[in-house]
């Protein structure tokens, strides 16, 4: 259980602090952390996700997953937006593939639902 939430608090930051080194590219400590320990940060974050997988989580445990880390990326672009920055791969409310995937991952985040609802019962 404590693997589960060392796993999640690595996949939060890792993608945290991708999306404000992409929103803001020019900030000083982006220019001052080595492009290795971003490549490094992405490779944690896969890591941590391909890894939760084989660790069996309850249904109600990856529903919770999955809708708290999509809420907190929505929230996270909302405030990083809100405080002038613009990604520069493209990753913005604007982008159709975002509205895709939140989508994509909505009717995930509702079959992930039923389940964890079924193995309750």
């Amino acid at each position: 259980m404590k693997l589960l939430k060392l796993l999640d608090i690595i996949a939060l930051i890792s993608i945290s602090l991708l999306l404000i080194f992409d929103y803001f590219p020019n900030l000083p400590l982006a220019r001052t952390i080595p492009k290795g320990f971003l490549i490094l940060l992405i490779v944690l974050f896969v890591f941590s996700i391909l890894f939760r997988r084989y660790i069996n989580p309850s249904s109600l445990e990856i529903f919770k997953w999955m809708l708290l880390s999509t809420i907190y990326l929505l929230f996270l672009m909302v405030l990083l937006t809100f405080l002038g920055g613009k990604s520069t791969v493209g990753i913005a409310f604007t982008n159709v593939f975002l509205w895709m995937a939140l989508l994509l991952a909505s009717y995930d985040i509702y079959s992930q639902w039923k389940k964890a609802k079924k193995s309750d019962a």
